[in-house]
């Protein structure tokens, strides 16, 4: 329901005589209307962000992640007749338009503060960041808000977007006046984590020995990675619970519809600082928690052309780069999980992932250390270069 659908009743001012002060009076004693709440003793509205809200500035931090930032409140009052600043009311009133609610000293500040009606449902809708770039179209009505997120060709400027809501009929001495919302992922996240095989970079010199002074320094240095075919644009709905809980704190739905037309050629990741995998076979992350490569949650089918490229030198040549392919097809990405695509490179001079060697682990951001599973491909990764550029 609209707020524009609100039912006011107001009441006509007529010269009152005393015989009819005494039958008002009267009338007054037995009226069923509601009183306006008495506001100097009642319960102010406050909100706070259960722990842990995990963004891309700190995935295994709570509400510390959130310290002098701001999301946007939205908020309904949905109610029977009651009296509200001299008039009677009911339906839907707005109290919470885009409101910014910043976190700081360990509590959320608003602006003018609202007080809760007794007795009365309230429905909440807040999404983080405050101004969040690449969101456009955004409307709230019927208690619902939707928007469409468009993600920057340069993925080193994606927003991580999340989103949280509340559903709750306020009772005093029942409900807690604090309003702890749960956001939610609304974007996925990859990983990339690989390692250099020392026995085959060199295959073909039989005098290589791994603990030579002159092969101990080779390295190859990875500088960017670009994902072409991948969606990435979407409009996102998100509602409160559709039914009243006994705990407060419900995650509500968020609904998303990719948009067809919306698809990139080429999405590019840059480093900050080139990774180096060295000839030692241990594992380098690419992306660290504060540099997150945050992207469209998607199902790429069997036959998509989508592809993840890997870009990087030996031994410092940037003059030659090479690359490496990962195809996507058939790879799924949720919202609110991490991906971290595992593998060893086997042949640094002709672009390759060894054999057998690539894994997924896929784990639950938004409950750090939950994992659902491994996925193991035993298939030959070879995806040669072109040529130097």
């Amino acid at each position: 329901m609209s707020q524009h659908r609100l039912k006011y009743m107001k009441h006509n001012i007529l010269p009152i005589t005393l015989p009819m002060l005494i039958g008002l009076m009267a009338v007054s004693s037995c009226a069923s209307d509601p009183e306006e709440p008495d506001y100097a003793t009642g319960e102010e509205m406050t909100f706070d962000v259960e722990t842990p809200a995990v963004t891309r500035a700190s995935v295994n931090t709570g509400t510390s992640s959130f310290n002098n930032k701001s999301f946007k409140l939205f908020g309904d009052l949905n109610t029977a007749k009651v009296y509200i600043n001299g008039e009677y009311f009911e339906g839907i009133k707005r109290i919470f338009d885009g409101t910014e609610v910043k976190y700081a000293s360990s509590k959320c500040n608003y602006g003018t503060t609202q007080y809760w009606l007794m007795g009365q449902e309230y429905w909440f809708v807040a999404l983080f960041p405050y101004s969040p770039q690449g969101v456009s179209d955004m409307t709230y009505d019927d208690s619902k808000l939707s928007f469409t997120y468009t993600l920057p060709s340069d993925l080193n400027n994606a927003v991580d977007l999340l989103a949280a809501t509340d559903r709750r009929k306020f009772h005093f001495g029942l409900s807690n006046t604090t309003v702890s919302f749960k956001f939610q992922h609304l974007l996925s996240q990859i990983n990339i984590e690989a390692a250099l095989d020392e026995d085959l970079m060199y295959e073909d010199d039989d005098d290589y020995e791994a603990s030579d002074p002159d092969y101990r320094d080779e390295f190859i240095e990875f500088h960017k990675v670009e994902i072409c075919g991948s969606k990435t644009a979407a409009n996102f709905t998100v509602a409160p619970s559709a039914t009243l809980s006994t705990n407060p704190a419900t995650t509500g739905t968020i609904e998303k519809t990719l948009i067809d037309n919306a698809t990139a050629s080429k999405l590019t990741k840059t480093f900050t600082s080139s990774k180096k995998l060295t000839n030692n076979k241990q594992f380098v992350s690419f992306f660290s928690n504060a540099d997150a490569l945050l992207i469209m949650p998607q199902e790429f089918a069997s036959d998509s052309e989508a592809k993840m490229v890997f870009t990087y030198t030996v031994n410092g040549n940037t003059e030659r780069e090479r690359q490496i392919e990962l195809p996507l097809a058939g790879y799924n990405w949720e919202a609110g999980k991490t991906y971290t695509y595992k593998f060893t490179v086997s042949k640094a001079y002709t672009g390759q992932i060894k054999e057998g060697s690539l894994t997924i682990e896929i784990n639950d951001f938004t409950t750090p250390g939950v994992q659902d599973k491994w996925i193991s491909d035993d298939d030959t990764m070879k995806f040669e270069f072109d040529a130097p550029r």
